[in-house]
């Protein structure tokens, strides 16, 4: 705890606290650098969501479904649609499948 003025304020309260909202701010601007530079170089885009990922588990977040859904959860890539992926809807199941095209695996969403 540090005093600044009159009030106490708590560095280490997870998620909840300062540390977290840093580090969620963090986690948005590397998953964004990782979207943007997976087309040119897809290995810095990697590092970056490694790095997003290490963020995470340290600090005890959870990732929103935004992100959550547009990570392969096999390879750790970002999954672009028509560059690393393929996006297929089924209308009788209600469901989005994305197909991750380097590990092959199989992600749906449901959708109403």
């Amino acid at each position: 705890m540090l005093l600044f003025g009159t009030c106490f304020v708590d560095f280490m309260e997870g998620k909840k606290g300062i540390v977290g909202k840093i580090a969620n701010e963090r986690v948005e601007i590397l998953f964004s650098m990782a979207e943007k530079c997976i087309t040119t170089e897809p290995e810095l885009s990697a590092s970056y969501v490694n790095i997003l990922e290490h963020i995470v588990k340290h600090y005890h977040l959870r990732l929103n479904k935004n992100l959550k859904g547009r990570i392969c959860k096999k390879c750790h890539v970002v999954l672009v649609p028509g560059f690393n992926c393929t996006v297929r809807i089924r209308s009788s199941s209600k469901l989005v499948a994305y197909t991750c095209s380097k590990c092959k695996s199989d992600m749906r969403i449901l959708y109403i």
